[in-house]
């Protein structure tokens, strides 16, 4: 503005000199009125112009530094938000790379197997677990191992295309499929896939892997053990059913021999009766060891005590084995039903000589072992101090598929019509019924090892007394109430006790007997009950025979064995249980122990 007010002034007086209204400039007197008043005039005009211009140029500038001042703030505003936004970058930055480091250890420590590939399918990441499960190492991740390499052949199409689908989104949850090792191998696997996102965009997948082939074994033990139960049940009730057929057998079979004494063609075709009556009461007793009846008679014995005569036993009919016995010295007794384990030992020397068919040792060993730590789930066992019965051989040894089936009843290597399949089967059930295990060792070619691991026990064993056929029953005067729902077993025990000398009074059900005993009231010395009835049960009838008359001893008859029910009716003062089929030595010699016993003293003697 200043410099514009000078050129302004001075283009005024150059107009004015033109014109004439100012002179020349060389004419001009210096010392003249004139040049004073023009002089005056310029600072006139000059002076305020100077004045005003540094106060608009302060003012512009101060106007100026105010919006630069504003600038500045709003550039150190965004300069600090900026700042901000960096550091909040770095966190999240160090967030991802510690949440990547987290699931790195996490995925190295986990049992199950991770992965991750790229969009190929090639992967970027394989876990420590996934190395050693399948056998790869990180040279084979690093270059270009393939996912689908993981998956055996057969399964590998149906993989690839579920993992395509699933980098879309698409998730089929955990699925099934045949794992592959990489040197050769399969196992069963569960696949689950979801896509791997970085930023907005997939980047492959992450893959969860799990071995199951653990849980395919607990579940084929559980279908086999499931298998086991059913076939048990269905022993249980062929052997109840076929046990009161052979009673009544038995007990005719014991009258005609008496009838005919002196009739020599006559007693030779009853021995033979005799003779599969008892056989087929073994078969029956191997039906009811399948269904783990329970033990009848658990007492405390010497586990060599019942070795040796299992082995006395066994060698009179298998002259071809050489038996060896080594036998433990002070071991502890266990409480068994010497019958049932002897039968158990029985059935694997039976064994041990099919699979030895040319002859050869068997050697029979017992000795005392620890359990240590929690439940052993191989075995089944609890802690503690075990008998072990060992039974080694030298035979043909078992393939895979004999050894998954050796226990499953009905199960036999041995020719049609040489063997029932029951005697492994019923030797595992006895043995799990006495709160024990059996389990093998076996080498194809080489021969087997059987142990039997029975709980030991701290009270001294009793002396095994071998019973003696007796030429008749026991007689007897007192009255007997006889209760099965079975006609012909009550009509056949009835006989036979009569012509023991017993009165006897007979009940085709519970309802008849509880009349009767109220009827007849303390006449009846004994009630000899069958545990099997339909609408009242043996137990009911039990308790409400004893609700009339509490003492009442009372006999049990179960064609299944010593079961629960049994242990239930024994528990609550039953005298004894005797199971079908029986002898009429053994029934009469079962009700003079009872009889002749002091009250309350006849269960110790049963």
């Amino acid at each position: 503005m200043l410099l514009f007010a000078n050129v302004a002034c001075f283009f005024l007086i150059a107009i004015a000199i033109s014109i004439g209204i100012l002179p020349p400039i060389h004419t001009v007197d210096l010392n003249g009125a004139a040049f004073w008043v023009a002089g005056a005039a310029a600072y006139l005009v000059m002076t305020p112009l100077m004045l005003i211009s540094p106060y608009r140029f302060a003012d512009a500038f101060e106007q100026t530094a105010a919006a630069l001042q504003k600038q500045l703030a709003a550039v150190k505003g965004a300069n600090t938000a900026l700042r901000a936004e960096m550091a909040q970058r770095d966190r999240a930055e160090r967030a991802l790379k510690d949440s990547e480091a987290r699931f790195r250890a996490l995925a190295e420590m986990m049992p199950e197997v991770t992965c991750e590939t790229d969009l190929q399918g090639r992967m970027t990441f394989l876990s420590r677990a996934g190395l050693e499960k399948f056998g790869y190492d990180d040279h084979d991740v690093n270059s270009g191992l393939s996912v689908a390499e993981l998956v055996a052949p057969d399964d590998r199409l149906r993989a690839t295309d579920l993992l395509a689908r699933s980098l879309s989104g698409f998730d089929a949850g955990l699925t099934e499929y045949l794992g592959q090792r990489k040197h050769g191998g399969t196992f069963p696997i569960l696949v689950r896939a979801r896509p791997l996102v970085q930023g907005d965009a997939t980047a492959g997948l992450r893959i969860l892997i799990v071995d199951i082939s653990e849980r395919k074994r607990l579940e084929e033990q559980i279908r086999r053990s499931e298998k086991l139960h059913a076939l048990g049940t269905l022993a249980g009730g062929v052997a109840h059913d076929f046990n009161n057929l052979l009673t009544v057998i038995q007990g005719y079979t014991s009258l005609l021999r008496h009838d005919i004494a002196a009739l020599p063609p006559a007693q030779e075709k009853l021995e033979a009766i005799a003779t599969c009556t008892d056989s087929a009461a073994h078969l029956v007793r191997q039906l009811l060891g399948v269904a783990r009846a329970g033990p009848a008679e658990m007492r405390p014995r010497a586990i060599n005590d019942v070795v040796k005569q299992a082995l006395e036993l066994f060698g009179r009919t298998h002259k071809e084995l050489k038996l060896e016995m080594t036998l433990g010295e002070a071991l502890p007794s266990v409480v068994v039903d010497h019958h049932q384990i002897q039968q158990v030992i029985l059935n694997l020397l039976v064994n041990a000589a099919h699979v030895t068919p040319q002859g050869g040792t068997v050697r029979v060993t017992t000795q005392l072992n620890q359990v240590e730590g929690y439940v052993n789930t191989t075995q089944g066992l609890l802690p503690g101090s075990y008998v072990v019965v060992t039974v080694l051989d030298h035979g043909i040894g078992m393939d895979d598929e004999t050894r998954r089936h050796i226990f499953e009843p009905f199960f036999t290597t041995k020719a049609r019509g040489r063997g029932t399949g029951l005697g492994l089967a019923s030797a595992y059930g006895l043995v799990k019924s006495h709160g024990g295990s059996i389990d093998f060792d076996t080498t194809l070619g080489k021969g087997s090892s059987f142990r039997v691991w029975l709980p030991s026990s701290e009270a001294p064993p009793l002396p095994i007394v071998s019973s003696v056929a007796q030429a008749s029953a026991p007689s007897g005067h007192e009255t007997l109430l006889v209760v099965d729902d079975e006609k012909f077993v009550a009509d056949i025990t009835a006989l036979l006790l009569s012509n023991a000398g017993y009165t006897v009074r007979v009940a085709y059900s519970g309802e008849d007997a509880v009349t009767l005993l109220a009827r007849e009231g303390p006449s009846i010395a004994l009630v000899i009950l069958d545990l099997v009835m339909p609408d009242m049960s043996g137990a009911e009838t039990f308790d409400r025979l004893r609700a009339l008359q509490p003492g009442l001893r009372v006999l049990v008859l179960s064609g299944y064995g010593f079961n629960d029910e049994a242990a239930a009716i024994m528990a609550r003062g039953g005298s004894g249980v005797l199971q079908k089929p029986y002898a009429l030595n053994d029934l009469g010699a079962r009700i003079r122990t009872i009889l002749d016993a002091a009250p309350g003293q006849e269960q110790k003697s049963s």
